[in-house]
């Protein structure tokens, strides 16, 4: 990563409300922006393009879990917590997203937030229990 400028989808888990961001592009101020200390990235499929999304790798094993990106058929991963939506190149550097893609991660997400598809609460207990207890025997 670079001290230089990078803008992204910023999506905050409390209020499930995804908006534009421009930080520094470095590991501290990626950190803070997402409040947790170890990163991970996992590529998505938004509006037909694809896309980086830096979330917190510890997320899972946190009590105050909030799941904030799923697919609706549940093919991949669930990721909870603060993301932050950008792209990178070939090198696995991160680059800022335009306009236009701000727009349309921004529209994806409020769109599909609203449908609030979650697992009914015992469902959801145990699924949390049987990851965090994947996880810690890794």
């Amino acid at each position: 990563m670079t001290d230089q400028k990078l803008t992204g989808v910023f999506i905050n888990a409390n209020n499930l409300k995804a908006s534009e961001v421009t930080i520094i592009d470095n590991l501290n101020n990626i950190y803070e922006l997402l409040n947790c200390n170890l990163i991970d990235v996992v590529q998505r499929n938004i509006a037909e393009k694809d896309y980086d999304i830096i979330c917190d790798d510890e997320g899972f094993l946190k009590p105050d879990l909030i799941f904030t990106a799923r697919n609706l058929n549940f093919s991949e991963d669930c990721i909870v917590g603060n993301l932050f939506v950008v792209s990178s190149d070939e090198n696995g550097e991160f680059l800022s997203l335009d306009k236009d893609e701000i727009k349309e991660i921004i529209d994806d997400f409020n769109e599909f937030s609203k449908l609030k598809i979650f697992f009914n609460e015992s469902e959801y207990k145990k699924y949390i229990r049987q990851y965090q207890d994947d996880e810690m025997e890794r």
